[in-house]
């Protein structure tokens, strides 16, 4: 029997490896339709698998989906899978920069924020990016130029 807090962690998409391992034989065309499914354990689970397999087809559904996702373990695993993709994902993630969420800060702030007892604002895109890491950065600069 399921105890209240493995509960509510599954509502917010949280899975294991078993878990995982049902969608392991699905293709990539199965798994993307399932980034909007109402379970939030599948939609972590597709996207698990999907970066895994660096699978460049679902970038803008995953793209999409970031956009929407509600549940912490889904978006983690969102994130996560964009990240794992690399280099192929800059030129969409640079474009969702500054529009996912509310919690991005919009100016630099004119003194010196020090509380450090809660997470700060961010731009999750941004999180994502420099998951990537600093190999992109090319990629990024050209990508950012080519917005502006």
């Amino acid at each position: 029997m399921k105890n209240k807090n493995q509960t509510a962690k599954e509502k917010r998409g949280f899975t294991t490896e078993v878990n995982n391992d049902l969608f392991i034989n699905k293709s990539d065309i199965e798994l993307i339709p399932l980034l909007k499914s109402n379970d939030p354990r599948e939609r972590t689970s597709s996207a698990t698998i999907l970066g895994q397999r660096k699978s460049e087809k679902a970038i803008f559904a995953l793209c999409e989906q970031l956009k929407n996702e509600k549940a912490l373990y889904s978006k983690i695993a969102i994130s996560e899978t964009l990240g794992k993709i690399g280099k192929p994902t800059i030129k969409r993630l640079v474009k969702y920069l500054g529009k996912i969420g509310n919690n991005q800060h919009k100016t630099l702030p004119g003194k010196i924020f020090n509380k450090w007892s809660y997470s700060l604002p961010r731009d999750i895109i941004a999180r994502t990016i420099c998951k990537i890491g600093d190999s992109i950065l090319v990629d990024l600069i050209s990508a950012c130029y080519v917005k502006l």
